[in-house]
C-alpha cells in the first residue's frame, strides 16, 4: 500500500539509527561533542566557566528538616536544533530487488545520506573546535623547541602536549589525533624516551600514549572528505577532516554538566525516540512505472559548553 507523506517508515528509520553507528566509525565528533537527546527542538541548556563548574551548593538540612533547592551554576541559553537531512528519487521497478526485509535500493541511500549527514556534523564541530579564540597553540618551523611542528622528529610534543592540558581547568579526558599526525607520534625520540625501557615494542600506541599524560582515551580521527563544489568530471579531492591539529577536551554525555562540546538531538517519540526519522512518499509521475522518495534527516545542533575545556595544537606537521 502507498504510504502517506506524513507517514514515518519505521523498519527504515531503525536501519538509519543503525547504521549511524557504523557510519560514525573513524569519524570524532560525536565523541568531542557527545549527543544529548532533547524532547523538542526549542529550549535551553547551560554554559560553564570555571567559577561555575566548581561551583558547590550547601546540602545542610534547615532545623526544620527543610532541604535547599539545587540550582545549576551555569549560564542558561536557548538553542534551536536545525533541521539537516537529504532525499532522493528512486523509481518503483527497484521494488523488485530486495535484502532481506529491505528494498536493495532504499537501503542502500538510506546509508549513503547517512553517511553524508554524519560528515557534515563532524566538519562543524571542527570549525567550532578548532576556531575558538584564544584556545590553540600554532606550530610553526623546525627544531627542537615545543613551539616547532612534529614532522621528521622535531618539536618537542611532550612539552607542547603538557601546555595543551594544563590549558583546561578540568584535566582533559580525551585526546583527538589525525590519523596522520599519529603516524609521526608513533616513532618520535622524545615520546619513547619518556616512555622508557618499559615500552618494549618500542613505539607509541593509543594506550600508552593515553597512560603517558593520565587521559582516559585517545582517539585516532580518520575520517576524509571533499566538502568543496562537485566538479565537472565529479571527481573529488578528499582531505583529512581535522587536518593536521591534535584536540584535547573534556567530554561529559550528561546533560547540564560541564564539559568541552555537546550536540543536542532531538528524539522523535514518533520514531521510537530515535535520531533520525525516515519517511517515504509517492512520486507517481516519475518514470513509466513512476517512483518514490525516501527522506532521511535529523533535528540537531552543536554548542560549545565550555570553551576553557576545549583545546588544540594547529599545525603540528
Amino acid at each position: 500500500m502507498p504510504r502517506d507523506i506524513e507517514y514515518i517508515a519505521q523498519l527504515e528509520t531503525a536501519l538509519a539509527n543503525d547504521y549511524s553507528v557504523k557510519s560514525r566509525e573513524g569519524l570524532v565528533g560525536a565523541v568531542i561533542a557527545p549527543r544529548v537527546g532533547m524532547t523538542r527542538p526549542e529550549g535551553s541548556y547551560y554554559t560553564f566557566t570555571k567559577e561555575q563548574a566548581y561551583k558547590v551548593t550547601d546540602d545542610t538540612l534547615s532545623e526544620t528538616g527543610e532541604a535547599k533547592n539545587l540550582t545549576i551554576a551555569g549560564t542558561p541559553e536557548t538553542y534551536k536544533t536545525i533541521q539537516r537531512g537529504n532525499k532522493i528519487l528512486i523509481k518503483n521497478d527497484e521494488k523488485r530487488f530486495k535484502i532481506g526485509p529491505f528494498i536493495k535500493a532504499d537501503k542502500d541511500f538510506i546509508q549513503k545520506i547517512v553517511d553524508n549527514i554524519e560528515k557534515n556534523q563532524e566538519r562543524r564541530i571542527r570549525d567550532k573546535f578548532l576556531g575558538l579564540s584564544g584556545r590553540s597553540a600554532v606550530l610553526s618551523g623546525t627544531g627542537s623547541a615545543k613551539t616547532n611542528k612534529w614532522a621528521s622528529n622535531g618539536g618537542d610534543p611532550f612539552l607542547a602536549i603538557q601546555d595543551a592540558i594544563k590549558a583546561c581547568f578540568y584535566r582533559p579526558n580525551l585526546m583527538v589525533v589525525p590519523e596522520g599526525v599519529f603516524d609521526v607520534l608513533e616513532f618520535h625520540s622524545i615520546l619513547l624516551a619518556k616512555l622508557g625501557e618499559a615500552n618494549m615494542i618500542k613505539k607509541v600506541s593509543e594506550e600508552t600514549l593515553a597512560k603517558l599524560f593520565r587521559i582516559d582515551r585517545v582517539v585516532i580521527a580518520k575520517g576524509k572528505a571533499d566538502f568543496g563544489k562537485q566538479k565537472a568530471d565529479k571527481s573529488v579531492d578528499p582531505s583529512v577532516i581535522w587536518g593536521n591539529n591534535v584536540m584535547f577536551t573534556y567530554t561529559d554525555s550528561r546533560k547540564d554538566v560541564p564539559c568541552g562540546m555537546k550536540s543536542l538531538i532531538v528524539e522523535y517519540a514518533e520514531a521510537d525516540g530515535a535520531g533520525y526519522v525516515v519517511r517515504k512518499w509517492d512520486e507517481p509521475k516519475k518514470g513509466i512505472l513512476g517512483g518514490y522518495e525516501i527522506q532521511v534527516a535529523c533535528d540537531i545542533s552543536e554548542h560549545v559548553i565550555s570553551s576553557d575545556l576545549c583545546y588544540s595544537i594547529q599545525e603540528v606537521l
